[in-house]
Order: C-alpha cells, then structure tokens, then sequence
C-alpha cells in the first residue's frame, strides 16, 4: 500500500464533548471528514484510530455504518494509537488527519502526498511553517520516520501530538513545508469550541456538504469574504493553542530549515 489515511477522533473532548458526533449540516461531523477524504485520490485506505474507551463506542459503531476500518488503541499515547493502526496495512506513506478538520480540503491532501512522494522525503506537510487556515493541516510521514518516532517519542506532548519528534528533529529526518502564496495561517477553521460549531455550522449552511466542487477552501474564503459576520464568529479562537502551550519551540524550530514548496492551485 502506498498510502493510508489514519483519521484520529475521540468523543471526550473538554471543550466540545462528544464534537466529532455533533450535527453539522444535518449529519455527524466525523462524516464531513470522512467524505471529504474520499476525494482524495493519493489514498489507498481510510483507517478511524480511536480511544479504546467505552465512551468511544460510538465512533466505533460510526465508522461500521460508514464502512470505514476502525482500530481502538490507547486514549493518551496517541502516536502509539496511530502507529499500532498502520501495521495491519504497512503503507509507505501514513497520512495523518484529525477528526476535527471538517472543512478538509481534499486537493491539498494530494498536494501533500504529491509532495512526499516527489523526493526522498520523511515527512512532508502544509503545516510546518503555517500559511494554510488551520483545521486543513495535512502531514505524511514515512512508515520508517513514524516507527523511529514511536521508538523514541518523549512521554507526554510529543506522544499526544504525534509528530513533534520528527517535527523537532529536522537534522534527523527530512522534511518538506508546502507553503501559501498568501498566509492565512490566522483563520481558525478547526473544531474545538462551541463557538467553532457555530462557524462551522454557519459556514456549512452556505456550502454543499456532498459537493467536490465546495471542498476546496477557497469555497469557504468566498463565504467569509460574502459574509464578514459568519468569519466574526470564531475570530477569538487560536491557532494551536494547546500545542504552542505544551512545545512553543514546534514552529521556530523549522524556520529556516525546512524544504519549501509553494502551492500552486491546478484545479
């Protein structure tokens, strides 16, 4: 297999509990996700990675309605969950989603796989130098770069966020940024608080939620562009707050370092 999508999702979030079941645009958020990512040409397979917790059940039973490959693996050692999801398939390529992002742009999904697969990469994402809204993060990571962060990922946030060490380690792996024409790494697109369903869900009543022609996000740039009102919504929310908290080195550590490739929109 060349490359598996492993999308991670939970149900106990502090901020927006049960969010990936939380209706939007009249199904489940998870399910935006997932169809989003069948758009997505450069995957082979879509594999959920869930808690193995009884309160995750329900995505469990999600993913069997939607025919979609589900491993429960553990609740805090996320890049234990995410790397034990791969083994059953051992792809070349890991593509790492977070259930979160339900405004997912497929087309840069296959940017980024199109990127990894372009050079001897180890890992390559839109989101080592922001310039993307966040909630379309994309990483690919080598098999190989992800079983060496597995190996030797630090207890805590390096475990929690899954590739920091690869992220904090550029003179150990090489990796590759695509990188925006025009930063807008200040949208907040991610679900994480009720005042993102609220921009989400209004976002959503202007697209269609089962349309490929509304999952690039331009779509959504046009929306806010239309609708100054619906961007005000969520204008407090922080681009990876938790993230910068735990490891504020996590983006500095690339400047200057990184690959970069700029985007170019061939659709």
């Amino acid at each position: 297999m060349e490359a598996l999508a492993v999308v991670q999702a939970r149900m106990g979030s502090s901020r927006l509990p049960g969010k990936m079941l939380r209706p939007l645009a009249g199904r489940p958020a998870l399910w935006h996700v997932l169809r989003r990512l069948k758009e997505a040409s450069a995957l082979d397979r879509v594999v959920l990675a869930i808690p193995d917790t009884p309160i995750n059940k329900p995505l469990k039973d999600f993913a069997a309605e939607q025919g979609v490959a589900c491993h429960s693996g553990s609740d805090h050692d996320v890049l234990d969950r995410v790397y034990q999801a791969t083994l059953h398939y051992e792809p070349r390529a890991v593509v790492r989603i977070t259930g979160d992002c339900t405004l997912l742009d497929p087309f840069l999904v296959d940017a980024v796989a199109g990127l990894f697969a372009s050079g001897e990469y180890d890992y390559a994402s839109n989101c080592l130098v922001p310039s993307f809204p966040d909630g379309l993060d994309v990483e690919v990571i080598g098999l190989e770069a992800l079983r060496e962060a597995w190996l030797r990922g630090a207890p805590g946030p390096e475990r929690e966020h899954v590739t920091p060490y690869i992220r904090l380690n550029p003179d150990l792996f090489r990796t590759v940024n695509l990188h925006n024409p025009l930063d807008l790494s200040a949208h907040c697109w991610a679900l994480d608080t009720p005042r993102d369903l609220s921009f989400q869900q209004a976002v959503y009543a202007h697209l269609n939620a089962d349309s490929p022609e509304d999952f690039h996000f331009q779509r959504v740039l046009q929306v806010l562009a239309d609708l100054p009102e619906v961007a005000r919504l969520n204008a407090a929310s922080v681009r990876d707050a938790k993230l910068l908290e735990e490891l504020p080195a996590i983006f500095s550590t690339n400047q200057g370092k990184v690959e970069s490739h700029l985007w170019e929109d061939a659709r």
